[in-house]
């Protein structure tokens, strides 16, 4: 049994941290996923092309540790997703920002520190455990 399990552990694939251009792209990315998260970057003109892939390379670090939970992770550059910014409270300023999404549970939560590995780390770990401070969605996604 141990053999299998460590099989499956060598089979996972890769994770991804894809940018949400539309709804279609939550869906694709997102639809299986028991929590859904969510970065929002400030504009490339404000951070520039490095500071952007610092985040991406920060994030994709976060989901290489937790590749085998069932979590898919995506990112809008700030205002190309005005709709979802305003239902998770997102928005206008404090970027970079990052959204767990429970869409079974219908609830969300937003990460309140620093974007930075251990902080990210131990949002996650409390978003697997039901989160702290959680929302209601209101709407479907």
């Amino acid at each position: 049994m141990l053999k299998v399990l460590e099989q499956v552990e060598t089979n996972v694939s890769p994770p991804e941290v894809t940018e949400m251009t539309g709804p279609d792209v939550m869906e694709e990315k997102c639809g299986s996923a028991a929590i859904r998260f969510v970065a929002y970057f400030s504009d490339i003109f404000d951070s520039k092309v490095e500071g952007r892939n610092k985040y991406l390379e920060l994030l994709l670090s976060v989901a290489e540790k937790f590749k085998k939970s069932p979590y898919s992770y995506v990112w809008a550059a700030a205002g190309k997703q005005p709709d979802l910014e305003n239902h998770v409270g997102v928005g206008g300023y404090g970027y970079p920002a990052l959204v767990a999404m429970n869409v079974k549970k219908g609830a969300y939560t937003s990460l309140r520190s620093a974007f930075e590995r251990d902080q990210i780390v131990e949002f996650v770990k409390e978003a697997e455990y039901g989160g702290k401070g959680n929302l209601p969605l209101e709407e479907p996604l």
